[in-house]
């Protein structure tokens, strides 16, 4: 065997003794059990440094709250995303995310009305290539979440951020007088009152403690007062029903908004109103002269002014705007 050929041999041999050695230290490297797909893995985790918030401006929103959030910290990308989670499971709607520089990002927020107050949870996510917005796994193969508690942010009623107190439908003025007009007496207790006597009248008949007559005399009366309800629709005339759809065509999709004491009424971006929240007089449901639940209220001012709203289960909407306005 020539020089040449003994050469070649010992180069084979030493090549291979690399590969057994550079083979022995990855699988050191990985961990117990794991095999050459976990590399894979560990290669398609978050790159760069590590990104991080310090601070978050404002640090709290109001239940309902709508507004910019902007973002302190340092390794900030557009492959970083912020989420959070506040009481009752409650999450904001995101719009907006910008990353302006590695330390300053801003989102805008809007947190549902009925919020409770406390301390929210605020976390990072790691996505993939700015390009394409895929969400780059981690080791596990799922997003890589960190929960930042460096910073706090919190759901609060003292917030300076503006609160969106609910989506109504503002109803046009002469509605609104038509529906007042046809309201009973004493309000929604009085429909409550005249439910509950009506069914005290039935059982007592049932149970043959009044006569026919009387319960006859009592559905008479009963008649009046419905008739009496309605006289406000019969004076509309012949074109009651076109009014009607006449009203329904002004219907106005609103959002009532309080932000340092002043309420807002908008209309998309057109303010419809403008008051002070102590200029409020009253929140009160409009009765409804056919059902014990309306969904008619009316926000009235000192100044005379009166809002006529609609919205599904008015009481209940009464009572949330009356607590947050403190009335």
């Amino acid at each position: 065997m020539n020089s040449t050929v003994i050469r070649e041999r010992l180069s084979q041999i030493a090549l291979a003794s690399i590969m057994a050695v550079t083979a022995t230290g990855l699988a050191w490297a990985e961990a117990p059990g794991s095999s050459g797909q976990a590399k894979a893995k560990l290669a398609q985790g978050p790159r760069g440094p590590v990104p991080q918030l310090t601070g978050i401006n404002p640090n709290s929103a109001p239940p309902g709250g709508v507004g910019e959030l902007v973002f302190n910290g340092a390794n900030l990308s557009s492959g970083v995303r912020v989420r959070m989670g506040c009481m009752g499971g409650n999450m904001p709607i995101i719009t907006d995310y910008k990353v302006e520089s590695t330390q300053r990002a801003t989102m805008h927020v809007e947190f549902p009305a009925h919020t409770p107050e406390g301390p929210c949870d605020v976390f990072l996510e790691y996505l993939a290539d700015p390009k394409t917005g895929e969400i780059m796994p981690s080791r596990q193969g799922t997003p890589e979440v960190r929960q930042v508690k460096t910073v706090s942010f919190a759901i609060s009623n003292s917030s300076p951020m503006e609160s969106k107190l609910g989506t109504y439908t503002l109803i046009p003025p002469d509605e609104a007088k038509y529906l007042t007009s046809i309201a009973p007496k004493g309000g929604q207790q009085s429909v409550e009152k005249q439910q509950a006597e009506a069914k005290t009248m039935a059982e007592k008949f049932q149970k043959g403690e009044i006569t026919m007559q009387q319960m006859m005399e009592y559905s008479q009366k009963m008649a009046q007062q419905m008739m009496a309800q309605t006289q406000p629709l019969q004076q509309l005339g012949a074109n009651a029903f076109q009014k009607m759809q006449e009203w329904q065509k002004q219907h106005k999709q609103v959002d009532l908004r309080l932000k340092a004491g002043t309420l807002r009424c908008l209309e998309g971006n057109q303010s419809l109103l403008t008051q002070p929240a102590s200029a409020v007089k009253d929140i009160a449901v409009v009765a409804s002269p056919s059902s014990n639940t309306s969904e008619t209220f009316h926000v009235a001012f000192s100044d005379g002014k009166d809002f006529y709203f609609q919205e599904h289960g008015a009481e209940a909407e009464v009572r949330w705007l009356k607590q947050r306005l403190g009335k």
